[in-house]
């Protein structure tokens, strides 16, 4: 089996039980593209090494794609498209059945264009089969000692940009420099929403006085005005899992 590892606990948690039960008939594969942090890459990169079991790390091609860039409510369906089209071959290559990744049972119901990619690939979702949730996929991962069991949840950065704003290299950079500047700071929860004029900061309710302190602005409208990012705002309402999705369709 050929798992999608992402870096995230459901992926990890998957990953991590394969191994234990296919030994070296398991491989973890990640995409490497400008959506995946390299901060996120180097930590999967990490937990794979950690847990001993094969890691298969691959450019995809997902920008190449106009569908992809132009970023509507499809755009999960073409990069999970593309992803599994890349596992598809290097399961091949490795002489591998079965392609999974780490859909969940929280996940049906919500809006995961991705989904109807894996259905048409013939991927695998292990822990939807089990009927696992995302407090029972993490108390896994707490089990385990899996030192991601309590990680934030960490989408790609393309997740950032408004639908109908186009995705751009240079965009998902903007991006990343500011989260990167987030993380070394400390924050635990943080999006950066981009549109290509303004950028606005979500952190955690219990982080927005420290988010809006003299230190903390100074050291954000810095890295904003280095990268070419116009205008830099706070989110008052704090960190929300996809905000994103509350646009108008």
């Amino acid at each position: 089996m050929l798992v999608a590892f992402s870096g995230g606990v459901d992926s990890a948690v998957l990953t991590s039980v394969a191994h234990r039960t296919l030994g070296s008939r398991v491989a973890a594969f990640t995409a490497d593209s400008p959506s995946m942090p390299r901060r996120e890459l180097r930590r999967a990169i990490a937990f794979a090494a950690g847990i001993g079991v094969m890691h298969v790390v691959r450019q995809t091609s997902e920008m190449a794609l106009d569908a992809y860039r132009e970023n509507d409510r499809n755009r999960c369906y073409w990069c999970k498209h593309t992803l599994f089209d890349v596992c598809a071959k290097v399961a091949g290559e490795l002489g591998f059945t079965q392609v999974a990744y780490g859909y969940t049972a929280d996940d049906v119901g919500e809006h995961r264009p991705g989904h109807r990619a894996a259905t048409e690939f013939g991927v695998r979702s292990p822990l939807l089969e089990a009927g696992l949730g995302k407090a029972e996929i993490r108390a896994i991962a707490q089990a385990l000692n899996l030192e991601v069991w309590d990680k934030p949840a960490a989408p790609c950065l393309s997740s950032r940009i408004p639908y109908g704003s186009d995705v751009s290299v240079e965009k998902l950079a903007r991006i990343e420099a500011v989260e990167d500047l987030l993380d070394e700071m400390g924050f635990r929860l943080f999006r950066a929403r981009f549109d290509g004029k303004e950028m606005r900061i979500e952190v955690g309710l219990d982080e927005i006085d420290r988010a809006a302190s003299a230190a903390v602005r100074s050291r954000l409208l810095s890295r904003a005005a280095e990268i070419g990012v116009p205008l830099l705002t706070l989110d008052l309402e704090g960190f929300r899992s996809g905000k994103l999705n509350d646009a108008p369709k």
